[in-house]
């Protein structure tokens, strides 16, 4: 299959040269013991993921969204279903926010 994982030093290359939208698909109470500040996240848990993909769908081509969770496991899901609804730019942390702190 097709590979939707990013390593971190590749989102830092994506974070200089555009403008990729950052999505944090970890619930709420993981988010606020364990912010994702450096990224820029957008905040939508995996729960409300259903809602937030239609106004995603139809984002410029160009446009990386990039998704991140603690370990890569929820994001890989969250891209897949976006790539499912058209939007092939989409693609998940890989190693998650602990690969991130770690890079």
């Amino acid at each position: 299959g097709v590979s939707i994982r990013v390593a971190p030093v590749a989102v830092q290359a994506l974070r200089a040269a555009s403008r990729p939208l950052v999505v944090d698909v970890r619930e709420a109470d993981e988010q606020q013991l364990q912010p994702a500040a450096d990224l820029a996240a957008e905040p939508v848990p995996l729960s409300a993921l259903a809602e937030a993909l239609p106004r995603w769908r139809d984002l410029p081509t160009a446009t990386s969204v990039i998704f991140v969770c603690r370990s890569g496991r929820r994001s890989a899901r969250a891209a897949h279903a976006l790539r499912r609804q058209g939007h092939a730019n989409a693609w998940s942390l890989a190693g998650g926010l602990a690969q991130w702190a770690a890079a």
